[in-house]
């Protein structure tokens, strides 16, 4: 088998296992639905069983997609590439942006508790010192 048959079969089952799992169908459904074992398909989905033509097929309709989306190549065309990586781009930008927004919020909290907490104790000490309150000379 030569390297090429080795990353299409790849390929495939880690297709296969994607779009089992994103349909919520587990393995053994999954084998129910071609005839097989849950073992049978667990060593399909881990390589460690060889799968012929039919079962592939079989496999992608039981997943309900066809056996060519399962063999497809994940590679992606430059185009694609630019536009996720513009798209990234500027979901960072404006992320950077909320963050700075919460940062200048959490600021703004921080300095209106120190506020709060300077007044409480000027007001602690007032009551404190406060001719109404009679404290015990202790001499």
């Amino acid at each position: 088998m030569g390297i090429s048959e080795r990353k299409d079969e790849a390929r495939f089952r880690a297709a296969l296992v994607r779009e089992r799992e994103a349909r919520g169908i587990s393995q053994a459904q999954l084998a129910r639905s071609v005839n097989k074992t849950q073992q049978w398909l667990w060593k399909i989905e881990h390589g460690e069983q060889v799968i012929g033509l039919q079962q592939a097929i079989a496999l992608a309709a039981g997943v309900g997609v066809p056996l060519a989306d399962l063999l497809a190549s994940d590679e992606r065309s430059y185009d694609e590439l630019i536009a996720i990586r513009d798209r990234l781009k500027e979901e960072r930008r404006d992320l950077a942006t909320q963050l700075q927004a919460k940062r200048l919020e959490v600021e703004e909290l921080a300095s209106a508790h120190l506020r709060a907490n300077a007044e409480l104790n000027d007001v602690e000490v007032q009551l404190f010192f406060h001719p109404s309150v009679e404290h015990d000379d202790q001499e």
